[in-house]
Protein backbone atom coordinates (compact mmCIF):
# COMPACT_ATOMS: atom_id res chain seq x y z
CA UNK A 1 0.00 0.00 0.00
CA UNK A 2 0.76 3.94 0.19
CA UNK A 3 1.75 6.00 2.59
CA UNK A 4 1.62 9.78 3.57
CA UNK A 5 5.14 10.98 5.02
CA UNK A 6 6.55 14.52 6.07
CA UNK A 7 10.31 14.80 6.29
CA UNK A 8 12.93 17.47 5.52
CA UNK A 9 15.16 17.33 2.55
CA UNK A 10 19.01 16.48 3.50
CA UNK A 11 20.40 15.50 0.16
CA UNK A 12 19.54 16.20 -3.77
CA UNK A 13 21.51 14.34 -6.42
CA UNK A 14 20.77 14.45 -10.53
CA UNK A 15 21.24 10.83 -12.19
CA UNK A 16 21.46 10.22 -15.60
CA UNK A 17 17.97 8.94 -17.54
CA UNK A 18 17.84 5.18 -17.99
CA UNK A 19 16.94 5.11 -21.60
CA UNK A 20 18.89 6.77 -24.40
CA UNK A 21 18.02 10.39 -24.98
CA UNK A 22 16.03 10.51 -21.51
CA UNK A 23 16.17 13.90 -19.42
CA UNK A 24 18.32 13.59 -15.95
CA UNK A 25 16.06 12.79 -12.57
CA UNK A 26 16.25 14.51 -9.76
CA UNK A 27 16.52 12.09 -6.60
CA UNK A 28 15.70 13.29 -3.26
CA UNK A 29 17.00 11.97 0.39
CA UNK A 30 14.58 12.90 3.06
CA UNK A 31 15.14 12.66 7.02
CA UNK A 32 11.91 11.58 8.27
CA UNK A 33 10.68 13.11 12.23
CA UNK A 34 11.21 9.54 13.98
CA UNK A 35 14.99 9.91 12.41
CA UNK A 36 14.39 7.19 9.57
CA UNK A 37 15.44 7.91 6.09
CA UNK A 38 13.80 7.38 2.24
CA UNK A 39 15.51 8.21 -1.11
CA UNK A 40 13.26 8.12 -4.64
CA UNK A 41 12.80 10.50 -7.21
CA UNK A 42 11.96 14.16 -6.46
CA UNK A 43 8.55 14.91 -7.69
CA UNK A 44 8.00 17.28 -10.41
CA UNK A 45 5.40 19.25 -8.88
CA UNK A 46 8.31 19.92 -6.00
CA UNK A 47 11.07 19.86 -8.49
CA UNK A 48 11.75 23.68 -7.09
CA UNK A 49 12.25 22.29 -3.16
CA UNK A 50 15.88 22.77 -1.49
CA UNK A 51 17.86 21.23 0.64
CA UNK A 52 16.14 21.85 4.05
CA UNK A 53 13.03 22.32 2.62
CA UNK A 54 9.95 20.43 5.04
CA UNK A 55 8.03 18.09 1.82
CA UNK A 56 5.14 15.80 2.21
CA UNK A 57 4.12 13.24 -0.24
CA UNK A 58 2.25 9.65 -0.36
CA UNK A 59 4.19 6.92 -2.12
CA UNK A 60 5.14 3.14 -2.06
CA UNK A 61 8.06 2.35 -0.04
CA UNK A 62 10.14 -0.58 0.49
CA UNK A 63 12.47 -1.27 3.15
CA UNK A 64 16.39 -1.41 2.17
CA UNK A 65 17.56 -4.73 2.67
CA UNK A 66 20.20 -3.89 4.88
CA UNK A 67 18.46 -2.00 7.55
CA UNK A 68 15.11 -1.03 9.32
CA UNK A 69 15.77 2.92 9.37
CA UNK A 70 16.02 3.39 5.47
CA UNK A 71 13.42 2.53 2.63
CA UNK A 72 13.19 3.18 -0.96
CA UNK A 73 10.27 5.18 -2.34
CA UNK A 74 8.22 4.65 -5.53
CA UNK A 75 5.53 6.40 -7.57
CA UNK A 76 5.29 9.57 -5.24
CA UNK A 77 1.99 11.27 -5.48
CA UNK A 78 0.29 14.62 -3.96
CA UNK A 79 3.53 16.33 -2.90
CA UNK A 80 3.97 19.57 -1.45
CA UNK A 81 6.31 21.92 0.38
CA UNK A 82 5.15 22.30 4.11
CA UNK A 83 7.70 24.95 4.72
CA UNK A 84 10.94 26.21 2.77
CA UNK A 85 13.95 26.82 4.18
CA UNK A 86 14.04 30.57 2.72
CA UNK A 87 10.79 31.51 5.02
Amino acid sequence: GKDTVTGVIGKITVQEGYAYNSPPVLKAYVILDNKSTVWGTLPAKISCAEVGDIVEFTATFKHAPDGNTHAFYSRPTKPSIVESRAA
